[in-house]
């Protein structure tokens, strides 16, 4: 039986919805759009959640092409999610906060028959991580900690 990962980051907020996010290396940032009070500074956080998901779902594909000796020359992954900003803006009733629909479509270029790309596809969608998560469910526990509580909030981190 494989020992689990653990994958973190940390975000903290630099000004207005402008949020520095940290994860082991790698630091970026993300904003949201004037029309959701951001300055539009970085990939809002949906736009983010799209990319980590298309970034998966190709990490995923070479993963298994590489498995199966199916050679690709080039491959893309565009995602689109129909999304209701109403619930952001505290509007009750309506449509869930999220993605309400997403569309996933793969572009490449392989000397692949159609029951390959088929079987292919369906192996990228069970075993991306960031898929998984979306569609099973994953339980999410929340704390709050004051700074005066030993949590320095400018790093997310214990003191």
């Amino acid at each position: 039986m494989s020992t689990n990962a653990v994958i973190a980051v940390d975000a903290k907020q630099v000004e207005g919805t402008l949020a520095e996010v940290r994860s082991g290396r790698h630091t970026w940032h993300i904003d949201e759009p004037a029309a959701f009070g951001g300055e539009d500074r970085a990939p809002s956080p949906v736009q983010a959640l799209l990319g980590a998901l298309a970034g998966c779902l190709v990490a995923a594909g070479c993963q298994i092409a590489r498995e199966w000796n199916l050679p690709f020359a080039h491959l893309e992954c565009s995602i689109s999610g129909h999304i209701c900003p109403d619930r952001f803006f505290g509007k009750e009733g309506g449509q869930r906060a999220g993605f309400h629909h997403m569309t996933v479509s793969f572009h490449g270029l392989a000397a692949w028959t159609p029951a390959q790309r088929t079987l292919w596809t369906e192996q990228v969608l069970k075993r991306c991580p960031v898929l998984d998560n979306l569609l099973q469910g994953t339980p999410i526990q929340t704390v709050w900690r004051d700074a005066h509580e030993g949590m320095d909030l400018s790093l997310g981190q214990d003191r």
